[in-house]
């Protein structure tokens, strides 16, 4: 069952809400079940919340007496970090600050309704996804259930579809890549790279900061390293958590671009491919500076950080210019906005690693 919350201050807004939302359910699946609840305030719908009611998705008015849709949104985050959170406002100017909140998808009264249909399909479905942590696939051998988890790639050949598991068993099954691509894609650590596969992001970086875990505690253990030995591998231990965290706002980035490259270019891309040029040689550097204990070099990622912020900030500002002008920039501008976020991150990121090399040699 979905659980879905509309609110919105004015009623005849919600009341229109609600209409359009049953028109959905009805369209999307007769096998799956809708529970809708109204709210008329985000006071309101946060005591709901905190009376232990969860939604999956909470369709949220920005422009609300008291407390607006984007403070609202603020407090659904200490509560539940999961929900989806659609915003609906009559106006373009608060779309960066629902970047902030990490709102799903931002919406302009009046518009197209099946612009709505559109989102709500995308986010009911990612839910599904997430609900259902594997999947049946009928092999040569019998029928073998493949939690997704653990798939690390899959490949297609012909019409054999193979799965490469984590722990390096193979299964084989009949058919094409369209047939199950979508159980895949509709979650966050699945990427389809070329027709031919679908790779697991979380397999490839999380299998390696496991390995190189098991090894410094391997050394810890065994060696008892002591003085710059004992800083060196304790280090090594921290970095492959930023490390990680760079993996995860990697795939995150190629998920935006997925998306970006199905409409026309909004802009010319100058400062974005800076902003990642920079963050590459950043992290280069900054692992540089680990291996060979050089603390100038580490000094110098510290102040480059100066200027990935310098270009997201600018980045930014132009991007709310367009969705200000022309609402129907506002889906192109907000995921531009999103991969900036992500390579202002793996910047910061870079920038710990620095600052921790720093601290090993001092």
């Amino acid at each position: 069952m979905l659980h879905i919350a509309l609110c919105d201050d004015d009623r005849e807004d919600l009341a229109l809400l609600e209409r359009d939302v049953r028109a959905f359910r009805a369209a999307y699946s007769p096998e799956v079940e809708f529970k809708l609840c109204r709210f008329g305030s985000g006071a309101d719908l946060l005591a709901a919340m905190e009376r232990g009611e969860r939604f999956h998705i909470i369709l949220l008015d920005v422009l609300m007496p008291l407390c607006d849709g984007i403070e609202t949104a603020r407090e659904i985050r200490v509560l539940d970090r999961a929900v989806k959170i659609i915003f609906l406002t009559g106006s373009a100017e608060y779309a960066l600050d629902s970047y902030d909140v990490k709102a799903f998808s931002y919406l302009l009264k009046g518009g197209p309704r099946e612009k709505l249909y559109a989102v709500l399909r995308e986010a009911a479905q990612e839910i599904e996804g997430a609900l259902d942590r594997s999947m049946l696939v009928k092999t040569r051998t019998g029928l073998v259930r493949l939690q997704y988890h653990s798939i690390a790639y899959l490949e297609v050949v012909g019409k054999t579809i193979t799965f490469y598991m984590s722990t390096s068993e193979r299964h084989e099954m009949y058919g094409t890549l369209s047939e199950i691509e979508e159980a895949f894609l509709s979650q966050e650590r699945f990427l389809k790279p070329h027709r031919s596969y679908i790779i697991n992001m979380d397999h490839e970086v999380n299998g390696l900061e496991v390995s190189i875990d098991e090894k410094c505690l391997q050394l810890l253990a065994l060696r008892q390293p002591a003085a710059s030995d004992l800083r060196f591998i304790t280090l090594a231990l921290k970095i492959v958590t930023d490390l990680e965290r760079i993996g995860d706002q990697c795939a995150n980035l190629a998920k935006r671009v997925q998306e970006i490259n199905q409409e026309p270019p909004l802009k010319p891309y100058i400062d974005i491919p800076r902003m990642a040029r920079c963050a590459a040689l950043m992290l280069k550097e900054a692992l540089d500076a680990f291996v060979r204990g050089d603390v100038n070099l580490a000094i110098k990622v510290c102040q480059d950080d100066q200027q990935i912020d310098d270009l997201h900030v600018q980045i930014q500002r132009e991007l709310l210019s367009y969705m200000l002008e022309d609402p129907a920039t506002i889906s192109r501008a907000l995921n531009l906005t999103y991969i900036s976020k992500y390579l202002e991150r793996i910047g910061d990121h870079a920038t710990n690693i620095a600052e921790m090399v720093i601290f090993m040699v001092r």
